[in-house]
């Protein structure tokens, strides 16, 4: 399976509802110690892990076989 490139996290198509449309985007909180990707759609995607957004991003990126391309 080839990995596909999109420019920004709200360019990736959303694994459970298909929309790709802005659709995903990262919730943190430092205080609590968490990251997420969610899917603002279908509120059903949810992908979190105890980590900084980068680490969030690497494993998503990773599970899903997608390339996250924008710099910061």
């Amino acid at each position: 399976m080839s990995v596909e490139e999109y420019k920004t996290l709200s360019d990736v198509p959303c694994p459970d509802c298909g929309s790709d449309f802005m659709a995903l985007s990262i919730e943190s909180s430092r205080e609590m110690g968490f990251s997420r990707i969610i899917c603002g759609d279908c509120v059903d995607f949810i992908f979190s892990m105890k980590t900084h957004e980068e680490g969030l991003l690497k494993a998503f990126e990773k599970k899903y076989k997608v390339k996250i391309t924008y710099s910061k």
